[in-house]
């Protein structure tokens, strides 16, 4: 779906004003669900599992995502949009569309961020663990770095990201990372592998999003268990 950036500021406008009507809030809704529904897709393989373990659609998920955004406060306002459109650099009218569309979908992003997490740690909560146990050695590794993209949080190799590369495709990432492993299952000793792994090739891009790395860290540990 191509986002008319025009309607967009123009719906935010309105709200923003107490003026929208339920028409054009639906379609403001339908837009914020189609810019995370895409980046949804950045991250389809996680979240294919989530999908199945909370059974939802994708689509279903993206709404999900973005409720927070739409919740109104005690004052029937709508607080989130509000604190989006003070954090601008300028008020948002004089703010250019492409501006306010990077700035709306990153503040979306953050909200989808919070709300996976959330989901995650309910669907997994073994996968959740994981998932701290990684941020938790990530703070000192020499190897990787935690990074934001258009696919969310990524695990960058310090020294080298290919990134103008194609993504490794999952079930091949796994395939080499489990051939890589010297039995050990110790996340330092899992993301030392995975940094080989993605080094030691040159086919593909050598940085993995996070969500990604807690599932194949999860598929490893239930095949060497």
């Amino acid at each position: 779906m191509i986002i008319d950036r025009k309607k967009l500021k123009d719906f935010l406008l309105l709200l923003l004003e107490g003026n929208i009507s339920h028409s054009e809030l639906t379609e403001l809704v339908h837009l914020s669900r189609a810019i995370i529904q895409s980046y949804l897709g950045y991250i389809r393989n996680s979240i294919t599992y989530l999908c199945l373990q909370q059974g939802l659609t994708i689509t279903d998920l993206a709404y999900d995502c973005i409720a927070e955004a739409f919740a109104k406060d005690e004052k029937n306002k709508f607080h989130q949009l509000e604190n989006f459109a003070q954090s601008l650099d300028n008020d948002l009218e004089s703010t250019p569309e492409p501006e306010i569309f990077l700035a709306f979908k990153s503040f979306l992003t953050r909200l989808a961020d919070a709300q996976l997490a959330r989901l995650f740690a309910q669907a997994d909560p073994g996968g959740a663990k994981i998932h701290r146990n990684i941020r938790d050695c990530l703070k000192q590794s020499a190897l990787f770095k935690l990074e934001k993209d258009f696919r969310g949080l990524v695990l960058k190799p310090k020294d080298d990201t290919g990134e103008h590369l194609e993504e490794f495709p999952h079930e091949a990432l796994e395939h080499e990372l489990l051939n890589n492993l010297n039995h050990e299952c110790s996340t330092p000793e899992l993301l030392a592998t995975l940094h080989r792994t993605l080094t030691e090739q040159t086919k593909y891009r050598r940085s993995v999003p996070l969500v990604d790395v807690v599932q194949l860290f999860r598929k490893t540990y239930l095949v060497l268990s």
